[in-house]
């Protein structure tokens, strides 16, 4: 029987940074399970643990403090994103929500969040100094706020303005979180402008416990526009307010050699294209990806580059296969020389693609009964088969309908510690290997004429090749060392 080589492309490994599984916001929590309800959720912040309600949406959410949460509160923690936020409003007994916005008139000028202070921002009155701590929200800096323009908010996409009279340069929504009880001084006065975050609002989803809610707060704008606290909404039934910090999920950008990226938008349900420079083909992967709302871009990483003649298979990449007969280490010197690395099938279609072409590939070479390697190791358990590449850690039999041992002969690949062959087993046999993507480009878009074929290989070459014994993954190729 001839057993032959399949080799593939390296992919670089996304790890995760919290070893501990600990959630340090509510976005933690929504990537690692997207079926998570909105609720209240314990997490790490400041070094401590502290109570939030998180608001979960497609791709997106926000998180509300508790009122009544003690110590230093790090906000820049709890929001990735500040083009937006959400104030819910407790109405006689009955929640609403408003998105908040800046006015179009203040392109890339983002919302301010800050606990406790008001940087670069005209910050809530001194009477008001018992009622800290406070979570702020900033709508112009003190710079843009102190001119005599149009200045205001959006609320649910409606736009609330008002003309800056004297330079007065307020503009922002102050949440007192007041944990001694203290009394507002003034109640100050609402108008159409100043009623506009709960007038346009519109009735929540999920409800959240009412202790979210702050029951004491004030917003300052201008210069003509208006100071109102809670006192000045009692005939609107207002009761308390609550900032939500906003998060986005977004996706990684991907880049590889020879492929350019025509459309990029990585927010959750975004679409990302791509396309192969001239003169490249694609090898493998999408050139369309979704960004998905795990913070994953769907399909996987497009791959361009320049393929020997025939070489092609859409779907599982650029092989190149030497009808050359060689032995298992001069088949792991060719792998090495040539920057190469072994095949794994990722589902049942997969297989069946490689299947077809591999039939197709002996009818044209006179060849019949080939055996094939893949990408597995039986290292951690004898017998047991692993895949070694970008599934490590996946059974050879998982996720298959039928196993990918039964049609063709495809075995495991040479186990990476070298036990599945003896070390003195130097028979012959056929080696395909795949070409990856950084190969030489010559004029247009041609291949040298170089290339694994052509390279004089040792009959014998154990005096200078110990048997690998040991794989590590690094940047997600799978480099092998000797151990001797």
């Amino acid at each position: 029987m001839r057993k032959l080589l399949i080799v593939a492309v390296a992919v670089v490994l996304r790890m995760s940074s919290d070893v501990n599984g600990a959630h340090y916001s509510c976005m933690d929590i929504y990537l690692e399970d997207q079926s998570q309800p909105s609720g209240e959720y314990t997490i790490l912040n400041d070094g401590r643990q502290i109570t939030v309600f998180c608001d979960f949406r497609e791709g997106y959410g926000f998180t509300f403090i508790n009122s009544s949460t003690t110590g230093n509160i790090d906000i820049s923690s709890l929001y990735n994103v500040n083009d937006h936020a959400m104030i819910r409003t407790l109405k006689s007994g009955q929640q609403f929500e408003s998105k908040m916005e800046q006015l179009s008139s203040y392109p890339g000028i983002g919302l301010s969040f800050q606990y406790n202070s008001a940087i670069s921002y005209q910050g809530p009155p001194n009477a008001d100094s018992g009622l800290e701590p406070y979570l702020f929200l900033g709508f112009l800096p003190e710079y843009l706020a102190d001119t005599t323009t149009k200045q205001g908010y959006v609320a649910n996409d409606v736009d609330f303005t008002f003309n800056n009279c004297d330079n007065n340069g307020n503009s922002f929504f102050a949440f007192y979180l007041n944990p001694d009880g203290n009394t507002v001084t003034t109640a100050g006065a609402s108008n159409t402008f100043m009623d506009g975050f709960h007038s346009a609002s519109l009735a929540v989803e999920v409800n959240m416990p009412p202790e979210y809610y702050m029951l004491d707060f004030v917003l300052h704008f201008g210069g003509c526009g208006g100071l109102a606290k809670k006192g000045a909404y009692a005939s609107s039934g207002v009761e308390g307010i609550a900032l939500g910090l906003p998060f986005r999920v977004t996706c990684d950008e991907e880049k590889t050699d020879h492929v350019k990226i025509v459309k990029a938008d990585y927010n959750a349900g975004g679409v990302v294209t791509y396309e192969c420079e001239t003169g490249t083909d694609l090898i493998t992967g999408n050139l369309v990806r979704t960004c998905l709302n795990s913070g994953k871009l769907n399909g996987s990483k497009p791959v361009c580059g320049v393929c020997p003649s025939d070489g092609l298979i859409q779907d599982i990449g650029c092989l190149y296969i030497s009808t050359r007969q060689m032995s298992f280490y001069d088949a792991m010197a060719l792998c090495r020389l040539h920057h190469l690395r072994p095949l794994e099938i990722t589902d049942i279609s997969f297989q069946t693609k490689l299947e077809n072409h591999l039939v197709s590939w002996e009818e044209n070479n006179g060849i019949s009964g080939g055996e094939y390697w893949l990408a597995a190791t039986d290292e951690f358990h004898e017998g047991v088969w692993y895949w070694a590449g970008e599934m490590a850690g996946s059974r050879v039999d998982d996720g298959f309908t039928r196993k990918p041992l039964a049609s063709m002969s495809l075995h495991p690949f040479f186990a990476i510690d070298g036990s599945l062959l003896p070390a003195i087993d130097k028979s012959s046999r056929m080696t395909i290997l795949e070409k990856l993507p950084n190969l030489e480009v010559i004029g247009q878009g041609q291949q040298s004429e170089s290339s694994a074929e052509d390279v004089e290989q040792p009959e014998d070459i154990t005096d200078v090749l110990v048997p690998p014994k040991k794989a590590t993954i690094i940047d997600g190729m799978t480099m092998v060392h000797a151990i001797g």
